[in-house]
């Protein structure tokens, strides 16, 4: 799965705070790729019309096993709204346990920082 670019799904406030959160999903093995990929694209079509989304985008090793995700949102009631959603719910517990630990960062950015840069967003979850 190669690197997915940022995907704007409504426009923003070029003033107006906005939440962002990148994540890195490490798998345990590789055999869990392919049902990693298939719960990423259901995902991706859940984020198509999810509320409050401002904008993704997706990063992948395959040979390595590792994902990356970025996303931008209106505020964190309508990322938890989506994380507690179908299909992401039942496809992030059936995935979990092939996951090596996780990790999630949290910013604020204004709608003019959007896009943010994948640079940026690794530096953030290196810094933890």
């Amino acid at each position: 799965m190669p690197k997915l670019p940022w995907t704007r799904s409504s426009e923003t406030d070029d003033n107006r705070p906005c939440v962002v959160m990148a994540s890195y999903l490490p798998l345990a093995r590789r055999s869990a790729i392919p049902s990693f990929v298939g719960a990423t694209m259901a995902i991706r079509r859940q984020l198509r019309t999810a509320p409050g989304l401002l904008g993704y985008s997706l990063d992948a090793d395959l040979l390595h096993g590792q994902f990356w995700t970025l996303s931008a949102w209106v505020d964190r009631s309508s990322l938890d709204a989506f994380a507690q959603a179908e299909p992401h719910r039942s496809r992030i517990a059936r995935i979990r346990p092939s996951m090596r630990p996780t990790k999630f960062v949290f910013w604020e950015a204004t709608g003019r920082q959007l896009p943010i840069s994948w640079k940026d967003a690794r530096q953030r979850l290196d810094a933890g």
